[in-house]
């Protein structure tokens, strides 16, 4: 009984390791788990990190899944399998005096104009 509590599966408690790229919106991430952040009879870990080696820990059975925002091919050496869960819209904003009364055609109305836009991995 002992080994069952540690591994997680005792008592009808089923453990739940989740590796999330860090480039994931956190959106996204709370809105996937947030099903099994209120079912008691699960205990989830959540850790964050760069691909490569999140698929690492997966591939060495220290991580049950891996949420990631880019297919990861599947080999030999790595058999893998990924599913596409859905996308997330999201929004531009702006000043309302520039857009206001316009439409925005992407990229054409952007040129010249400074964007915050997050950096590379």
């Amino acid at each position: 009984e002992m080994l069952g509590r540690l591994q997680g599966s005792a008592s009808g408690v089923t453990r739940l390791r989740v590796g999330s790229v860090a480039t994931l919106s956190r959106n996204y991430q709370e809105n996937w788990i947030r099903p099994l952040l209120a079912d008691p009879s699960v205990v989830l870990t959540l850790e964050s990190g760069l691909l490569e080696g999140l698929i690492t820990r997966l591939v060495q059975h220290q991580l049950d899944v891996v949420l990631a925002n880019e297919s990861v091919p599947s080999d030999s050496e790595r058999p893998l399998h990924c599913q596409f869960l859905g996308s997330q819209s999201i929004s531009l904003v702006g000043p309302a005096g520039v857009w206001q009364s316009r439409s925005l055609r992407i990229p054409e109305d952007l040129e010249g104009m400074e964007v915050a836009l997050p950096g590379p991995r």
